[in-house]
């Protein structure tokens, strides 16, 4: 697929692009004391941690879409949506109280060890305080981009204000996310309501419609454009929940235990209660949610997954959303400046339910 060179190519360019822009920030604060250089650096590592650079991709490709002007400018921009991305899921982490992210330790888990090495009291709190300042750090500083970016005012009042908007229904998606966790009574539109808030919003919606917005894309064609974010999200996200127990711990960097020992209520698990029998409903009862799980206890509900065909059934979901999202898209076909980043965002759709993280 050419659309995978064009992405792995837009990650070189906005891993340099990073870079600079980390070295500015350290210019400017690391005269504050060498905890502001640590905790910067921190959050540079973080941030620069593996990833396909997939958002700054889609914002990019999208502006490209309807304008041929100011490219430069774009690719400097958007960054911002990768230093988002660090705000959410350090604060994300903590929630989950996950230990890994990336095949690496989680900043408050990091901060953690730093408290005990240097003996405070209370180092769970020290490190998910500081997990919550860095998270509202790389917060900060997305905002800092785009009030610094090349574009005139009126477009970075634009884009501030789709921001603020969009990031506050991000929240509201993980607040409900939180929230079914903790029930029984949810449905697979409370699941399709999380995928689409939490993930869908910023994975695809929040890039694509910065990007074409910027541009200036009609009412119409960024009404096409959310129509493909949401399928192509909620697909990225049903094809996440499946990496999240059936892929490989060293790939996607997170292990495989975590999904089902943390609870999480997906498409996988609530087809899987649905079909199971007497005796296996027991044991997604007793297992999922379970802090101490084993990995035999873990293949068990695997092998549930699989036999009951929630499995399969989701893996063909997902595919229906990739189609439900190129579908979409065809709309524009006649109404763009650049077949190849058409084609891109297009691609994209399916890359949401191929990749390995």
């Amino acid at each position: 697929m050419e659309s995978l060179t064009e992405l792995l190519d837009y990650k070189l360019k906005i891993d340099l692009e990073l870079a600079k822009f980390f070295a500015g920030i350290h210019l400017e604060y690391d005269q504050l004391s060498t905890f502001t250089t640590s905790f910067i650096k921190n959050l540079q590592e973080f941030t620069m941690r593996g990833g396909k650079r997939l958002r700054p991709a889609l914002l990019y490709h999208s502006y490209r879409m309807f304008n041929k002007t100011n490219l430069e400018k774009v690719q400097k921009l958007s960054i911002f949506i990768e230093l988002i991305q660090s705000f959410l899921l350090i604060h994300d982490d903590i929630m989950d109280k996950s230990e890994l992210r990336r095949g690496d330790i989680t900043i408050h888990k990091l901060y953690g060890q730093f408290a005990t090495e240097n003996n405070y009291q209370d180092k769970e709190n020290f490190g998910n305080s500081m997990g919550i300042l860095l998270g509202d750090l790389a917060n900060q500083l997305a905002i800092q981009i785009i009030t610094n970016s090349e574009f005139e005012d009126s477009k970075k009042l634009q884009l501030l204000g789709l921001i603020f908007k969009e990031i506050s229904a991000v929240i509201f998606g993980q607040a409900h996310d939180i929230l079914y966790s903790l029930r029984t009574d949810y449905t697979i539109e409370d699941i399709m309501f999380v995928h689409y808030y939490k993930t869908a919003k910023y994975t695809y919606e929040i890039p694509i419609i910065s990007g074409a917005m910027l541009a200036g894309a009609s009412v119409n064609q960024l009404n096409i454009l959310r129509k493909y974010s949401k399928s192509a999200g909620i697909a990225f996200q049903i094809h996440d929940d499946i990496l999240g127990i059936f892929g490989d711990d060293e790939i996607t960097g997170k292990p495989t235990l975590s999904d089902i020992s943390e609870g999480k209520h997906t498409l996988l698990t609530f087809i899987a209660n649905q079909k199971a029998n007497v005796e296996d409903k027991k044991i997604l009862k007793e297992y999922i949610g379970k802090k101490d799980i084993t990995h035999i206890e873990a293949e068990q509900i695997k092998k549930i997954i699989v036999n009951t065909g929630s499995l399969e059934y989701s893996t063909i979901i997902a595919q229906e959303y990739v189609k439900l999202a190129q579908d979409s898209l065809v709309e524009l076909k006649n109404e763009i400046n650049n077949e190849v980043s058409w084609q891109f965002i297009s691609d994209m759709a399916k890359y949401a339910v191929s990749r390995n993280i």
